[in-house]
């Protein structure tokens, strides 16, 4: 009777653990759909807001200094690591407490966070006046007029300090992402993107120049932000920064999960836009914009596709410390088969009608290659697919293997690059950038994400 009874109890308590298990299941799967379109919305809405700019923005500035903004969007792109990956810390730390239904310590890691960045904003902005002081920065235009030479680095200075000023209030975006909100924080950046188009328009219509356009169109998303945490942080008292919150113990884990984001970052924003100011130095900067709207073409379906696998890594994160394996394999499987259909696609018909496309938008004034389109193209694929298997990685800390690989093949385009950019041309530039920062790595992204999800069997982890 005894055995019976503790034998119903057994059968009981697994089903009550199913059918939590099977809730989790659900909630992941709506915040996840959640996040994915809201993610590409905003992306949409970003994206659309470039197509309006671009030419708004080349009409007003003139082929020269538009690109000088595209060479300014690079520099601002590579700063994108200067919080030393403190923010994507902060969210996978937030996403593994998630998971654990840990509840003590996100105000502890979201204090020590903000402690952090605010400190390195200030110092990277005196680094930024002594380097502006010291370093000859008009090297990287290729302008023979002294006025126009002057505005261009007026503008990039004044660009960076205000990329500076909005680095700690950037991190309310990973403060969501981590808490399984990354749907609040796209609806928050799809404002800002307008706010953004509002700042060209604005700047455009009161002739504002180069460096106001630049500044206004940056700080733009960053004051959208500051309403919003302001408003988040009077909803939610118990997350608000504090100076009893501040802990080394809880310090510790966002920084050494920062250490290696930050490597990650580097690489790839250093392949996203060193490739611009090697042109920049070596070609001009007319290669400048016809490289720069190519890769703005393929960005139509690169960022939105890439955009949208986003929120998989805080929700691989939540998935993988829960130790639901199925889920986490089942996810893997469906993003790399959509992904590979939908880039395919977008590849062939960036092929078919991409310059028409580009002289509808732009005019003829700056028309790129087929085989400059089809090079672009072929990233575009090779990229999603390897961020299909980065967002496993990211999400379940797995940074260092993949920092160390990345790091050499992305060394090696940029070398190839730096040497053979003279003899290579532009299509030259986006093969290598293709051939060897990204196709290379595809196996190794794949037995690195088969490595680690041998390691997870379904249950706690």
């Amino acid at each position: 009777m005894i055995v019976a009874l503790e034998a119903d109890n057994m059968i009981n308590e697994f089903l009550e653990k199913l059918k939590q298990g099977d809730k989790q299941t659900i909630q992941r799967n709506r915040r996840l759909l959640l996040s994915i379109s809201t993610t590409v919305l905003a992306k949409f809405i970003a994206i659309g807001s470039t197509l309006i700019t671009m030419p708004l923005t080349l009409n007003y500035l003139g082929a020269e200094s538009f690109g000088v903004w595209m060479v300014i969007s690079g520099v601002i792109g590579f700063m994108a690591f200067t919080d030393l990956g403190i923010g994507m810390g902060l969210q996978n730390a937030l996403s593994k407490a998630y998971g654990q239904e840990d509840l003590v310590s996100p105000k502890y890691y979201i204090t020590n966070a903000y402690l952090l960045v605010s400190g390195l904003a200030g110092g990277l902005a005196i680094l930024l006046f002594a380097i502006f002081a010291v370093l000859p920065i008009e090297g990287l235009f290729k302008i023979n007029d002294a006025a126009g030479l002057n505005d261009a680095v007026l503008a990039l200075k004044f660009s960076l300090l205000a990329f500076v000023v909005g680095m700690p209030v950037a991190l309310i975006q990973r403060v969501l992402g981590g808490m399984q909100k990354t749907y609040i924080a796209n609806n928050v950046m799809l404002v800002g993107s307008l706010m953004s188009l509002l700042a060209i328009l604005i700047a455009v219509k009161f002739d504002v120049g180069l460096a106001g356009l630049a500044v206004m169109f940056i700080l733009a998303p960053t004051l959208t932000l500051l309403v919003y945490s302001v408003y988040f942080f009077y909803k939610n008292k118990i997350y608000r920064p504090s100076i009893s919150n501040i802990s080394s113990h809880y310090l510790k884990p966002v920084v050494s999960a920062g250490a290696w984001t930050v490597f990650v970052q580097i690489i790839y924003t250093a392949k996203m836009n060193v490739p611009t100011i090697i042109i920049s130095a070596s070609l001009g900067l007319l290669a400048v914009a016809e490289y720069s709207v190519a890769q703005k073409l393929t960005a139509l379906a690169a960022t939105m596709i890439g955009m949208a696998l986003q929120p998989l890594w805080v929700v691989y994160g939540e998935a993988y410390y829960r130790g639901d394996k199925r889920w986490v394999v089942s996810t893997l499987r469906k993003s790399l088969k959509l992904v590979l259909l939908l880039s395919v696609l977008a590849a062939i018909i960036f092929q078919l009608v991409g310059q028409y496309l580009i002289s509808l938008w732009l005019g003829g004034d700056v028309l790129p290659s087929l085989n400059l389109i089809l090079g672009f193209s072929l990233w575009m694929i090779t990229s999603n697919i390897n961020i299909c298997f980065a967002m496993l990685l990211n999400g379940t800390g797995n940074f260092k293997n993949q920092a160390v690989f990345s790091f050499f093949c992305v060394g090696l385009m940029l070398v190839i690059n730096k040497i053979f950019v003279m003899e290579f041309g532009l299509v030259g530039v986006i093969m290598t950038v293709f051939l060897v920062s990204e196709l290379l790595c595809v196996p190794f992204y794949f037995f690195e994400s088969k490595r680690v999800l041998s390691e997870l069997n379904d249950g706690a982890k």
